[in-house]
């Protein structure tokens, strides 16, 4: 074989395994990045879910001791109204509904969390809300125009959120928190509707109509 034909072949053979070499080194660099690309993925997953783990406990502990307070006034509210008592200056002095300190100021976290937790957390606020407003306008006024509208926003908002409640109870084995049965209140709404003297949904407020839970037809009639 001529010199220059050896040469080439050498020449060629070196390019042969360089290009190869090139091509592992290529190869492992890729699959070193995959890697690291899983990894950086499942640190983000551990940690999104650390975030949403902390926003709904914390918004869970908030929610149990509103729906607590909530259901105690329910419970208290139809006794006195089934004994005909009259709601005096003693009873807007014990009996209130503490508005939330933590979902006001918590919606920039909001998004981490699911849709139907969002539709809950919002409908039991809106209407605890609603509740709110009623009791200060009856404290002002001395008496409540209708004990069927607070009645309604009370029960309307423990309905909705029990199932998120109980829930997160179970997902995360957290403790049960001390229930309030709240029959009476249910009661009487239930008369108070069965006598129609109030109608079911009002348009003027938006609490009522923002959702609505699976035991419930829409005042629309969606």
């Amino acid at each position: 074989m001529p010199a220059s034909a050896s040469a080439y072949a050498l020449g060629v053979g070196a390019a042969t395994s360089s290009h190869r070499a090139m091509m592992m080194t290529l190869g492992h660099a890729l699959l070193l990045c995959a890697v690291l690309l899983l990894e950086v993925a499942g640190i983000a997953l551990w940690v999104h879910r650390r975030q949403v783990r902390a926003i709904e406990r914390t918004l869970y502990c908030e929610a149990i001791a509103l729906r607590f307070q909530a259901a105690s006034f329910a419970v208290e509210f139809a006794r006195r109204h089934n004994r005909a008592d009259r709601l005096d200056e003693d009873f807007f002095a014990r009996w209130r509904l503490s508005p939330p300190m933590i979902y006001p100021v918590s919606a920039r976290d909001l998004g981490f969390l699911s849709s139907d937790v969002l539709d809950r957390l919002g409908y039991f606020h809106a209407q605890l809300g609603e509740a709110r407003r009623r009791l200060v306008d009856a404290q002002a006024s001395g008496d409540f125009a209708s004990p069927y509208r607070l009645l309604n926003n009370l029960v309307r908002a423990l309905n909705g959120i029990e199932p998120w409640i109980r829930g997160y109870e179970q997902r995360h084995g957290a403790p049960v928190g001390h229930d309030i049965e709240f029959a009476e209140a249910r009661a009487l709404l239930e008369l108070f509707e069965d006598a129609q003297a109030e109608p079911l949904a009002h348009p003027w407020c938006w609490a009522d109509s923002c959702m609505t839970t699976d035991s419930e037809e829409s005042p629309h009639g969606g």
